[in-house]
């Protein structure tokens, strides 16, 4: 939790000096350097009989303004530590989600690496109908909804909606070379890179899906790329999006 920020000062009011000027020299002295000592240091010097009335007005004014700001401190604190707490429960649930992915990434490699292997196999048969035949069945059971390989369940409510848009809005990136989706960890990556402060993550995630959708009806950038994730990235770069750039995916790992 960050430290107390000590006072540096206190206000003096316009109305205290009306009712100081009007006192002689020494009785006004003693008042200013009354007021200085107990609104800095909290303690009390002594004054004229005739002015404690007046001082004890200002050192009224004084405690409650210094009552009020030691609540202020004390909420800030409060609202900071469970600002903390919630950011530090996000980072263990996508760090968990992190390892679940990729597990599940590197089975999707093996049964693309079998499938690849059993195609050169049938390849190589010397009945060349059947493996024609053969080879087609096997192209249309190797294709894989990268929906239903990279995120199973995932837990964040703003993700599971940006998934099922991008289901809705972008089926060419789901067909064609995009099998490197945005993952729930790369997605509030993106998202604290336009939205540092997290003030309108609605808008940032809105941000995102233009982008996506901008790539979706190039047909150009289809065929160039495979990770959804680096040429969101880049495109929101260049269009002035970025916040910061110094936040990372490994970072929401820590």
């Amino acid at each position: 939790m960050a430290k107390r920020k000590e006072r540096i000062g206190f206000i003096f009011e316009f109305k205290w000096l009306d009712s100081i000027e009007k006192r002689s020299d020494e009785e006004r002295l003693k008042i200013y350097e009354a007021i200085v000592y107990y609104g800095c240091r909290g303690e009390l010097r002594k004054i004229p009989k005739a002015a404690e009335m007046a001082f004890d007005i200002i050192k009224s004014t004084l405690d409650a303004r210094k009552v009020d700001y030691d609540q202020k401190c004390e909420k800030n604190q409060k609202v900071a530590k469970e600002y903390q707490e919630k950011m530090k429960d996000l980072r263990a649930n996508v760090n968990e989600r992190s390892q679940s992915l990729r597990v599940g990434t590197d089975k999707t490699r093996l049964d693309k690496t079998r499938l690849n292997k059993e195609n050169i196999n049938i390849k190589e048969r010397k009945d060349t109908n059947v493996s024609s035949c053969v080879c087609k069945a096997e192209k249309k059971k190797s294709y894989v909804n990268p929906l239903e390989v990279e995120e199973i369940d995932p837990i964040d409510e703003h993700f599971i909606k940006f998934r099922a848009w991008q289901k809705e809005k972008t089926p060419n990136i789901l067909k064609l070379q995009y099998t490197n989706l945005i993952t729930e960890n790369e997605f509030w990556t993106l998202v604290l890179k336009i939205d540092p402060s997290r003030v309108d993550i609605d808008a940032a995630i809105e941000k995102i899906k233009n982008m996506v959708f901008q790539i979706e009806n190039r047909k150009d950038l289809r065929k160039r790329y495979t990770n959804l994730y680096l040429t969101t990235l880049n495109w929101l770069k260049r269009n002035g999006e970025i916040k910061d750039e110094k936040i990372s995916v490994e970072d929401l790992q820590k």
